[in-house]
């Protein structure tokens, strides 16, 4: 059963301390936390920046493109082979989230904007060490992104192109790596003593996408004869509703360290989107054109912490070096901490 999320509200340092010590005695596993601190309280948080005006996913990677040809020809084969990273770090908007293992930079960062209004910090659970399909994976290669991005890319055309119907995964070594987490833990539980099938892919999708959502229906691929024909080949399920499937966080480690993700002691969570289709309505004559949707993977988090008195916070932050100049340490703005510094 899944633990209930513990919200606190914090108004000094000294508060948030106390409630991060209070998190650390609840944490059963010893794997600190990834933070994520934003300044305004939003309806739904931990929305990467590509995503915040509902772009599709395909938009995010031309914008990509379109910087690239402007800007590659300068570019080092490591800022190429982190393309992503690099975008993101230089303000162009991607499908990654940015979080740290450091809880003060998440409390800059819920702080350094809309002082009058109140912030928020999320803790996420940082699980990649478990053997569980659904727990974190970590990479440090962008290719191995892009490949599970073509991967998803795949299953929602096919999830548009079946009415709504299906969503299909491909035979790739991502999934191979999700099949032998799974064999662990089916070996671990004793669970495979009389079901000598449990391995197939068609099984690991029941247990990612039944044993963890609701509204999900086996289909006929699903029935005893059809699993061993179907399991070297793809995995299928009927969605009913429009959820994103339930996927392990992608935690995204660049291959290089740019200046502030070193400071900020930085990763990404790469978060997924996939485009699908409502099942086509038979009643309705006119229109034979599905509605799609562009459906994003949602961050869970184990604590909410609200933060108040901003401009506090940021002085008492600043006495012990977590300000602008430490979180962004570049040129411009170390002169504008100076500039705010001296009142210049």
């Amino acid at each position: 059963m899944k633990k209930k999320m513990k919200k606190f509200i914090v108004s000094s340092l000294v508060e948030f301390i106390t409630t991060l010590r209070e998190m650390s005695l609840n944490k059963q596993s010893k794997e600190p936390f990834y933070f994520r601190g934003e300044s305004l309280v939003h309806r739904r948080p931990l929305i990467a920046s590509g995503y915040r005006n509902n772009q599709f996913q395909s938009e995010l990677v031309k914008g990509r493109e379109d910087y690239f040809r402007e800007i590659g020809h300068s570019l080092d084969n490591e800022c190429k082979e982190n393309f992503m990273a690099y975008s993101q770090h230089h303000g162009l908007p991607t499908e990654l989230l940015d979080v740290t293992e450091n809880p003060l930079v998440a409390l800059y960062f819920s702080c350094e904007k809309d002082i009058s209004k109140n912030g928020r910090i999320y803790a996420i659970e940082k699980d990649s060490s478990t053997s569980d399909p659904l727990s974190s994976k970590l990479y440090d290669n962008e290719n191995d992104i892009n490949s599970i991005t073509k991967q998803m890319n795949i299953a929602g055309k096919f999830f548009q192109e079946s009415g709504g119907k299906y969503i299909k995964f491909q035979n790739t070594l991502f999934y191979k790596q999700m099949c032998d987490m799974f064999n662990v833990a089916i070996m671990m539980d004793g669970a495979n003593r009389k079901s000598p099938i449990l391995n197939s892919k068609l099984k690991i999708c029941k247990y990612i996408l039944k044993a963890h959502t609701k509204g999900i229906t086996e289909t006929i691929i699903h029935r005893p004869y059809n699993i061993e024909k179907n399991k070297d080949n793809i995995m299928a399920y009927e969605i009913r509703d429009n959820k994103f499937p339930i996927f392990p966080k992608i935690i995204y480690r660049p291959s290089i360290i740019f200046d502030r993700l070193k400071n900020q002691q930085g990763a990404f969570i790469y978060q997924m989107s996939t485009e699908k289709a409502m099942p086509l309505n038979s009643s309705n004559d006119s229109f034979n054109i599905n509605v799609v949707a562009n459906v994003v993977q949602k961050i869970d988090y184990e604590y909410e912490i609200t933060i108040k008195n901003k401009g506090k916070i940021l002085e008492e932050l600043d006495n012990i070096g977590i300000n602008r100049k430490f979180i962004y340490p570049d040129p411009d703005n170390i002169a504008q901490y100076i500039k705010e510094k001296n009142r210049l």
